[in-house]
């Protein structure tokens, strides 16, 4: 939940911006939120840590289906 409070929270920032110039929301994930990638090595390590970098990037698709052009 926190990235995307984070994302939301700079979102009005970000629309008086975009027509000035190039806005991005940059976000820190990590090759263990990748499913295949942990598959295919068997992480079986930080299970809780996976899964926030799974739903971080989740998020971030979901940010970029909404605003990207």
């Amino acid at each position: 939940m926190g990235g995307i409070h984070s994302i939301d929270a700079f979102l009005p920032l970000l629309k008086t911006a975009e027509a000035k110039k190039t806005v991005k929301i940059i976000s820190l994930s990590s090759g263990v939120g990748d499913l295949d990638l942990t598959i295919g090595s068997q992480l079986s390590v930080i299970p809780a840590y996976c899964v926030s970098k799974a739903a971080l990037n989740m998020v971030v698709a979901k940010y970029a289906m909404r605003f990207v052009n």
